[in-house]
């Protein structure tokens, strides 16, 4: 088992500490953005509903937008407390701008003035989809750090600073930034691009920030996939998050259907996203588009048998009490039993102690819903965020 493997098994056993994967969360969701950051576009595409193809390159930034990043963000009240210089502490080109939100302390040296306009209303918009999509969550204790830098070169250099002894990591994983210590660190790969990975790793900040204790890899990256689709309408600055509007997803998991792909239930629950990785790029993309399947899965399928579940492992990872409960679960067999997959084997224990210990079960019930999700049609129920699943009688 490869080092960061071993990392991520070390961290799982520390369930006690404070977010345990707050360091490592580079190692689920910077993997999503070496291979395919660039389709995450059509998570948060506004109009077009995109066919599948085999990459989406990321969409062109803009160099010359025709307005300076503090000018188009203070021309944006509802959501800017204030707007001040900010001067990176490493030479990364222009001087920025801190933007205060509520809830955020966003650093920027973005020179798109579109995508800086739309930010902080972003940012806050997400941050309460993240507290209200599944159950209600409280705020952060403090202001979320943000950065935002311009280009990838403005990003290394400042990654080099803020993490001098682990930088080579997180430069190492291609594009799109990372989360750490509850500080999220990206820069801009195109407009809808850094839309979608700011949602993304917009959860994992706020769960550094105020979860007492992580969730299974396959909850977080599946949540965090969740939370990627929106789209903004025409007459408002302010997005609307819809999580079915994910055409990324919804494309890759149509096609690991069709070609047979389908990662088998057991292995989606134990397996990190390293390890898909390491089997090559495909498999990874289908790995985050059946997380987000998953997820659906459990919010809503079966009638809705095991969104309690699902609100019950969430709101038990924030108060802390998630390791305790499978310690004390008798669905995990001895003591022993208990113990060791509550501190190592945490992705499949939460689903036999909270949803269904029979996986034989869940497994028919996932695949009957996987083939209502990927049916002939249900592309138009994704293109408006509508659930494609068919009504109950």
């Amino acid at each position: 088992m490869n080092l960061i493997i071993t990392l991520i098994f070390r961290v799982f056993c520390s369930y006690h500490e404070k977010v345990p994967l707050q360091r490592f969360h580079i190692c689920s969701t910077l993997l999503l953005l070496l291979v395919g950051c660039g389709s995450l576009l059509s998570g948060c595409q506004k109009d077009e509903f995109l066919s599948r193809t085999s990459s989406v390159p990321a969409t062109p930034k803009l160099t010359n937008p025709g307005a300076s990043s503090a000018g188009a963000v203070s021309g944006n009240p509802l959501f800017v407390l204030s707007t001040r210089p900010w001067d990176p502490p490493v030479d990364v080109g222009p001087t920025g701008s801190l933007v205060t939100t509520p809830h955020y302390a966003l650093h920027s040296t973005l020179e798109d003035g579109w995508l800086s306009e739309k930010m902080p209303a972003y940012l806050e918009s997400a941050l309460e989809h993240y507290r209200t999509a599944i159950i209600e969550l409280p705020l952060p204790d403090t202001s979320m750090e943000t950065y935002i830098l311009g280009e990838r070169a403005q990003w290394q250099a400042f990654t080099r600073k803020l993490l001098p002894g682990e930088a080579g990591l997180y430069l190492s994983l291609g594009k799109g930034g990372f989360t750490t210590r509850g500080r999220a660190v990206l820069y801009d790969i195109g407009r809808w691009d850094t839309l979608c990975i700011t949602a993304h790793e917009g959860w994992h900040q706020f769960c550094q920030n105020t979860f007492k204790e992580s969730l299974p890899a396959w909850m977080d990256e599946g949540i965090a996939t969740y939370m990627e689709g929106c789209r903004f309408e025409r007459a408002y600055d302010i997005p609307r998050f819809m999580p079915w509007r994910n055409f990324e997803r919804f494309n890759e998991l149509r096609s690991c259907y069709r070609n047979r792909e389908l990662i088998p239930l057991p292995e989606l629950l134990t397996r990190s996203p390293e390890y898909f990785l390491q089997q090559g790029t495909d498999e990874l993309l289908g790995y985050y588009a059946q997380v987000w399947a998953l997820t659906h899965f459990f919010m809503e399928a079966e009638g809705g048998r095991y969104r309690p579940a699902m609100e019950a492992a969430l709101r038990d990872a924030y108060k802390g009490e998630l390791g305790r409960t499978l310690i004390e679960s008798p669905r995990l067999g001895s003591i022993t039993n208990r113990r060791r997959a509550a501190k190592g084997a945490r992705g499949l224990a939460v689903t036999v102690v909270y949803f269904n210990p029979d996986l034989e079960e869940l497994q028919a019930q996932f695949d009957t819903f996987l083939a209502q999700v990927v049916a002939r049609g249900s592309g138009n129920y994704i293109a408006r965020g509508r659930s494609p699943l068919p009504e109950s009688p």
